[in-house]
């Protein structure tokens, strides 16, 4: 009889944990959202932004890369620079220079 009830604390204390682990995990989601909203990157303007992705093509097309490898980093820079977050996205997409 003492061994059930036992057993029934540890389930309890089970379920309670798994509470608190999930009440944590949403804290630091939260936290880490908040973080990320507060980066430095997200106060530099649009168009700051959009031109150093403008002098990054122009600096990758110049530079001394074997004909062949050059050519697929110019296609490739705006998309990566593309697939960081919406916002570059949208900077991206909204510079013609960089197609």
């Amino acid at each position: 009889k003492e061994i059930h009830k036992y057993d029934a604390e540890i389930s309890r204390m089970k379920s309670v944990l798994e509470k608190f682990q999930n009440v944590r995990k949403s804290l630091s989601d939260c936290i880490q959202t908040s973080e990320a909203l507060l980066a430095p990157i997200h106060r530099v303007p649009h168009d700051v932004l959009q031109y150093i992705f403008e002098c990054l093509c122009v600096s990758v097309s110049y530079n001394s890369f074997p004909k062949c490898d050059n050519m697929l980093l110019i296609s490739t820079t705006p998309f990566y620079l593309s697939s960081v977050c919406f916002y570059w996205r949208s900077i991206c997409l909204s510079s013609s220079g960089l197609w």
